[in-house]
């Protein structure tokens, strides 16, 4: 609730809640217009806008799960893709070991 009696300077109280709990203001900003060239950039690479979202979301827990380790200031959408070709590692991995399986039952 707001004190008007109370004189905290707000901008360092909301500088230390950011490298707490949750990302600041500037990295929800570069998170949030990064997801377009993310899903550019993982949609050729699978092939299909299904697997494009289901590969942009696990990028999205990647990079929301190691958002401290994001340096401010550093090209956001270049760390966001680097994580995003992993995931897509990740995904045709995955979908090879189901095509196996599937492909040696018939």
């Amino acid at each position: 609730m707001y004190d008007p009696a109370d004189k905290t300077d707000r901008t360092q109280v909301s500088v230390e809640t950011s490298n707490t709990d949750v990302p600041g203001e500037a990295f929800l900003r570069e998170f949030t217009q990064s997801q377009r060239p993310l899903y550019l950039f993982i949609l050729p690479l699978v092939g299909n806008s299904a697997d494009a979202d289901e590969v942009l979301q696990e990028t999205n827990l990647v990079i929301w799960a190691k958002w401290r380790q994001f340096e401010l200031g550093s090209n956001f959408l270049a760390w966001g893709r680097a994580i995003a070709r992993l995931e897509v590692f990740r995904h045709r991995r995955n979908r090879g070991r189901k095509m196996t399986f599937l492909d040696s039952k018939v």
